[in-house]
Order: structure tokens, then C-alpha cells, then sequence
């Protein structure tokens, strides 16, 4: 089941995007550009009155090109991914401060945190990995391979579930995180990207960047 959804220009994953365009354009001789991958990228910090007066801090900036960020409600936690630096800073909620910086793959990207285990899902698009953070000593503690340019990661706690969503292979990988292993592959159309789940409905949702839709993964039988 696919939902229609409107295109959004610019950022980290419209230049992931036309580095996927240009390996199927160029049928299969593409060639790694770090430098056109940074372009488009930047922008500034917004003022507390931008973000409806809610911010009295300035914003804590985890490292070069911070990309995503995830919060832990069970420790009040945001892990934020540092996509030059291959790391992941680990900032307190309670003072908005770095208590961590942890090394993780190439070109971090994703993070997604499930409350319920205390651990924290980290894609490396270039190292096509999973990084699994615990979130009790702010360590790796495993490292898993997917597919082909992971970029989007979420979790379904209720059933210990993680769906990755990667871009050059055009699939979601399915890991169970009680053993840290790959346990399905799903076709999920051109390039996706995002991914949500459901925990009520058990229901995974992939946006896919070429196409402009939406693809719906039942949590039940891993078919979209």
C-alpha cells in the first residue's frame, strides 16, 4: 500500500538522493563525491522568537554536520548524529550539555532510541551499518550490516523491532533487537528514506524520495 506525499527540496537527503540518481543514471559507474555530497548543505541557527519564543538557550551544537537527532524519554537523553565527525553526541535534557561523543560508522546519519531496552539505532549510510548505542554507558555494542546507503531508522518497542530504510538498495532491512540480527528484507520502491512505526497499529511507514510516496509495512507479516 503506497500514500502519495508532496516532494521536499534540500538538505541532508536531497544530496543522498542525487548521488542515487547519478549511480543509476551513470548504470552502475558511479563514483563517491564527499565534496558534492556537502553541497546545499548549511544554514543557520535560529533565534529563540523563530521557534515561537519556547528557547532560551542557544542551541548545543554536537559536532561537524550534525544531521538527526532522537530524544530518550526514559533518561532524558538526545542523541544527535555528527555525519563528518562518524559520531553521535550524547546531550543531558536536563542541562543542555554534551556528556558524550561516541564513534560510530561513516557518515552517521539516522537515530532512533527504543525506551523500553534503553538502546539507541544509529545508520551509517557510507559503511551501509547499524551502530546499537546502550544507553546506560554510552557504548557500541554491536554492529550490525544492512544495506546499501541506510538513511532512516525506527523502532516498534512492543515488539523489540527495528525497520532501516536504505536508499541504494531500495529495501528496509527488518532487525530484531533481541539478537541485533537481520531477520527480513523488504522491497520498498525508489529510494526511501524516512521511516515511522505505528505501536498501536504495528504499522511501518517508508517515504520514498523518487517516487513521492509512501510505502505501509504491516508489522505482523514484514509486507509492504
Amino acid at each position: 500500500m503506497r500514500w502519495r506525499r508532496s516532494a521536499r527540496k534540500g538538505g541532508h537527503h536531497e544530496n543522498h538522493l542525487a548521488r542515487w540518481r547519478s549511480y543509476h543514471g551513470s548504470r552502475g559507474t558511479w563514483a563517491r563525491s564527499r565534496r558534492g555530497r556537502r553541497r546545499g548543505v548549511g544554514g543557520r541557527e535560529l533565534t529563540p522568537r523563530e521557534h515561537g519564543g519556547h528557547l532560551r538557550q542557544k542551541h548545543r551544537s554536537g559536532g561537524p554536520r550534525p544531521v538527526r537527532s532522537r530524544g530518550n524519554p526514559r533518561n532524558n537523553t538526545v542523541y544527535v548524529t555528527n555525519s563528518q565527525a562518524g559520531t553521535v553526541s550524547v546531550i543531558n535534557g536536563a542541562t543542555n550539555t554534551v556528556e558524550a561523543t561516541i564513534p560510530v560508522g561513516s557518515d552517521p546519519t539516522a537515530v532512533a532510541a527504543d525506551p523500553r531496552t534503553n538502546l539507541i539505532y544509529v545508520t551509517n549510510s557510507d559503511s551501509g551499518t547499524v551502530s546499537v548505542i546502550n544507553g546506560t554507558t554510552n557504548t557500541v555494542v554491536a554492529i550490525m550490516g544492512v544495506g546499501s546507503n541506510p538513511l532512516g531508522a525506527g523502532v516498534a518497542p512492543a515488539t523489540n523491532t527495528i525497520y532501516v530504510s536504505n536508499g541504494f538498495s531500495s529495501s528496509v532491512s527488518v532487525i530484531s533487537g533481541q539478537n541485533n540480527t537481520v531477520v527480513a528484507t523488504i522491497h520498498a520502491g525508489g529510494f526511501p528514506v524516512g521511516v515511522a512505526a505505528d505501536p498501536q497499529t504495528n504499522t511501518v511507514y517508508v517515504a520514498q524520495a523518487v517516487h513521492n510516496v509512501v510505502s505501509v509495512i504491516s508489522g505482523k507479516t514484514n509486507l509492504a
